[in-house]
């Protein structure tokens, strides 16, 4: 490697290899020439394939500056010095819009270059994408560096890369560097094409190019927040875990009078122990629990064991399960009491006053760090881009005093429309199984039918019937069958014993026979070749590499591959819809935007006089493309007009 490392930077500083640069700074180098507009634009533009990268001061376009922008092939390449020739760059990118780019990690070039040049580049090739596609379910890296060391033993140096900061000159070695950056694109490209041709992966690598843009858009489009509805919100959480947190420590005070749980090595202070002495047993008894830390699992763990809770850990499952182990466990109340606590507490500090900080200065709206293939189903993902800028949007629960915060600008309304029943259409269609498609062809309910045989086994009683409480419990059991569940799953959901949850299962599974045929002819592709398709138009593959090396067992692999379908049509279905809603708006240029996704849902914000028009015409829009994933079987799509986002 070392050798390869010294071949490859004696090829670049070679005398031949010429690097074009547009700026007005003077870099005196036998390897850089000037240019101009012209030279630039008369070699690029009889081309079909531009490969392009940039270079940035960071992550964040809001914040950060567009340094260098580099265009070219494998024989020649351009280097824009945007800090001196900005204005030349835009004229130039204008003129070459229709043509293909090809980029490593487009989405990041392509939102850094509309911000800071206003340009849309909307025809683009993504070669970290088609890596991610192409080699799904691998524990590989997909940069640049390792891609061409992988796929033709080129070894890239990267540490140039850390010079790129404010108000650092521009130098040779980032020139050569930038161009190196592109110079094997169109190569890697031809590449992983050849790859995607052989795994029948074409439309799945399509699909995902011609989203880039889309989600670009939503990545600088944000969401604006009403704050102080925000922070109202957030203070009855805070209250509300004070509330618990007060009950809990009333619960550890009359345990504590009744078993003594709590001494010095509970709570981990000698001094503070010492002290309580001089208080009465009462007075004593009331202070030490006060001195307990209740979010401090060592702690309660400890206490609990002391009170015949014999667990490992205090994790929520685990805690949950000794609960419905033992229903008249004196620690019944105080364990509730604490998985309540928990929730509360994780809401406030996730939510709570760093959330509202996370907010661009600059914008004033909220984004996040968008990515699209991240997920082995394809589903969309979220992050942020560091700490205190950006969110994981995705996470934002489905609760509608939370949601509620999320407003539109005055003047326009928050559309949102979101896929009705998309798990059970998509199971239906893939498995063919009669129940599944009268439920969702001739409105069967299916959550009660299936409810209502569970708990006919649970109660021993063959005229039980359901609630709507039980019914909207059992919903968890559903779903868990198509994403592959088992038993297991259902003791934990129902509360209920192994033994009659296998008998559940097995009732539930004969009932829907052909959705359990088709399970069971996933488990053995599986098998067969360690990988599964999503079985969509776009057919979608993940290979089983951990199986296959059986660094995995096949238990999870198999739970993995029967979710894999439904999650992954599920997941190429809202991205077609964003890119037929998105040509939609723009084609008939509408006042209307695409703000963000989460699973089966999109928001839009659209001009108030024309929201109730285009929202019908993007449910229809999303309907239709539902169709291109399905058979025999349609799916519905719901929506809402407010001046804030509504589940």
């Amino acid at each position: 490697i070392e050798i390869s490392s010294l071949l490859n930077f004696l090829y670049l500083c070679k005398n031949d290899l010429m690097v074009n640069l547009l700026s007005n700074e003077k870099i005196v180098s036998d390897s850089i020439q000037v240019t101009d507009e012209e030279s630039i634009l008369d070699y690029l533009k009889d081309k079909e394939e531009i490969c392009l990268d940039t270079e940035t001061e960071g992550l964040v376009p809001f914040n950060d500056k567009l340094l260098l922008l580099t265009l070219g092939d494998s024989d020649n390449q351009f280097v824009i010095d945007i800090e001196t020739k900005k204005e030349s760059c835009k004229y130039i990118l204008s003129n070459l819009q229709d043509k293909l780019f090809i980029m490593h990690n487009a989405k990041f070039d392509y939102i850094f270059i509309k911000y800071h040049l206003g340009i849309s580049l909307n025809n683009l090739y993504c070669t970290y994408i088609a890596s991610q596609v192409n080699y799904n379910g691998f524990n590989i890296k997909h940069n640049l560096k390792d891609l061409l060391f992988r796929h033709f033993n080129i070894i890239l140096d990267k540490t140039e890369r850390e010079t790129f900061v404010r108000n650092n000159l521009l130098n040779e070695s980032q020139i050569i560097y930038a161009a190196n950056d592109i110079k094997y694109l169109k190569k890697l490209k031809k590449r992983q094409e050849e790859m995607s041709l052989k795994l029948n992966l074409t439309e799945t690598i399509r699909l995902e190019m011609e989203l880039i843009p889309y989600l670009g858009d939503m990545e600088l489009t944000g969401l604006l927040v009403d704050e102080d509805k925000w922070n109202k919100y957030i203070e009855i959480n805070k209250n509300n875990l004070k509330e618990i947190s007060d009950k809990i420590k009333d619960e550890l005070y009359k345990l504590q009078s009744n078993f003594k749980i709590i001494d010095k090595n509970t709570i981990n202070s000698k001094h503070d122990i010492n002290q309580l002495e001089l208080f009465s047993d009462e007075d004593h008894d009331r202070n030490l629990v006060n001195k307990v830390d209740i979010s401090s699992p060592n702690q309660m763990l400890k206490i609990l064991n002391k009170l015949g809770v014999y667990i490992e850990s205090t994790k929520s499952e685990l805690l949950q399960k000794f609960i419905l182990d033992n229903p008249q466990h004196k620690t019944k109340d105080l364990i509730e009491l604490l998985l309540k606590y928990r929730k509360y507490s994780k809401f406030v500090s996730t939510y709570g006053d760093s959330f509202l900080n996370s907010i661009n200065k600059t914008t004033k709206r909220l984004h996040s760090n968008i990515s699209q293939c991240s997920t082995d189903t394809g589903r969309i993902s979220s992050k942020s881009y560091s700490k205190n800028e950006g969110v994981n949007l995705q996470n934002i629960p489905a609760d509608n005093d939370l949601r509620h915060c999320f407003i539109s600008r005055p003047g326009y309304k928050i559309i949102t429309i979101d896929y009705s029943q998309q798990e059970i259409t998509l199971a239906a269609s893939q498995s063919q199984d009669p129940l599944l498609l009268a439920a969702c062809n001739n409105n069967i309910d299916l959550h009660t039918e299936l409810a209502t045989i569970s708990y006919r086994i649970i109660t021993k009683d063959p005229s039980f019937v359901i609630n709507k409480e039980i019914r909207t419990k059992h919903k968890r059991v559903v779903f868990g069958l198509f994403y592959g569940a088992g038993a297991k799953r259902i003791s934990e959901v129902l509360s209920i014993d192994n033994k009659t949850a296998l008998e559940v299962y097995n009732a539930l599974m004969e009932k829907l026979s052909e959705f359990n045929k088709y399970q069971e002819n996933i488990k053995k592709a599986l098998k067969e070749d360690y990988t599964v398709r999503d079985h969509s138009y776009t057919n979608r593959m993940k290979f089983f590499h951990q199986l296959l090396n059986k660094e995995m067992e096949l238990y999870e692999a198999e739970k993995q591959a029967c979710n894999f379908p439904i999650q992954s049509s599920g997941a190429s279905m809202i991205k077609k819809a964003i890119i037929e809603c998105g040509k939609y708006i723009k084609n008939n240029n509408l006042d209307c935007r695409i703000l963000f996704t989460v699973h089966d849902e999109l928001l839009f914000e659209g001009k108030e006089e024309i929201s109730n028009d285009v929202a019908n015409d993007l449910k229809n829009i999303m309907e239709k493309v539902g169709l291109l994933f399905l058979n025999n079987v349609a799916i519905k799509a719901s929506v809402t007009i407010d001046e804030f986002w509504t589940k």
